[in-house]
């Protein structure tokens, strides 16, 4: 009977106790808080207050309620960050098409005004008349083509019906596969300015061709080349704004110095009156588009 009042009794003394262990963990927490306050007003005494003051107070009240608090901590802490916190975006592959062209060099000169001499005369007969210097040498091209095979036929000609001399030159960058890192909306425009036409010279190339073969008259290719212009400063315009953006790689910068380049050099070689002349200018804007090209592949993956 007096074990059974005991039992009885005792429940009511434990809750007495947690009671008064609430009540002195509540009276902790107000004097914590209250020193914080104080010294947050006094000094900049934020580690002292962290380590000295609320990480006992905590303990306590933590070692009072059976380890609430500390399990509560352990979840705050072992949460992983945000995928904001770890970087925005996505690494994804950007393929930027390689090019071929075959250029015929006429002369290689040391001398630069001997270059300029035969190349003008190339031009009054219709040829690139294009100079490209190469270390100490001046190279002199009269025309390109984007198969080998063409190359070699019109070399052959020139050599028969002419009498003049070529050496088949390539201008040409491998295929690039470029890793980039950015948001979905960036990632997107960059796609879509991958597909679009990069090859100017492949396209100016085709054009001569076809005035020399008699296909299209001066107005169409000069309608033509401005085509091309507008094209060239609508995507220099999309490559600035991907510039802006964080990307990896050199691939937006290098693009948009490649279309500010190919709109000056359609700009610049603009049809003439004369037949010859016409076919000069296709043939000189196509060389510069060509090296344009592969300065710019080449400079894409750069960091």
């Amino acid at each position: 009977m007096r074990y059974s009042r005991m039992e009885q009794q005792r429940p009511e003394e434990m809750r007495t106790r947690e009671g008064e262990r609430s009540g002195v963990a509540f009276l902790l927490a107000v004097l914590a808080i209250a020193a914080a306050i104080y010294f947050l007003g006094a000094a900049k005494i934020g580690k002292f207050l962290g380590d000295k003051v609320f990480a006992p107070v905590f303990s306590f009240v933590a070692n009072l309620r059976g380890g609430d608090a500390n399990g509560d901590a352990e979840g705050s802490t072992g949460a992983e960050p945000s995928q904001s916190m770890t970087g925005a975006g996505e690494e994804f592959t950007l393929t930027l098409p390689g090019m071929h062209v075959y250029a015929l060099q006429a002369g290689a000169y040391a001398e630069e005004q001997n270059a300029a001499e035969y190349a003008a005369s190339l031009q009054s007969k219709g040829g690139a008349g294009y100079i490209y210097k190469e270390g100490d040498i001046c190279r002199v091209f009269i025309a390109a083509y984007t198969s080998r095979e063409d190359a070699e036929n019109v070399q052959k000609r020139l050599e028969s019906e002419q009498q003049i001399s070529t050496k088949v030159y390539e201008i040409a960058a491998e295929e690039q596969a470029l890793r980039v890192t950015a948001d979905a909306q960036t990632r997107a425009d960059l796609e879509a300015l991958t597909g679009e036409n990069f090859a100017y010279a492949a396209d100016l190339i085709e054009l001569a061709m076809r005035y020399d073969r008699g296909e299209v008259t001066a107005a169409a290719v000069e309608e033509r080349m401005a085509e091309l212009a507008a094209q060239a400063k609508k995507q220099q315009a999309e490559a600035k704004a991907l510039a802006k953006a964080e990307t990896q790689g050199n691939y937006p910068a290098a693009a948009q110095a490649y279309f500010a380049e190919i709109l000056q050099i359609l700009e610049t070689d603009k049809a003439g009156a004369a037949d010859a002349e016409v076919s000069a200018r296709i043939k000189h804007a196509y060389m510069a588009a060509a090296f344009a090209e592969r300065a710019f592949l080449q400079q894409a993956t750069n960091a």
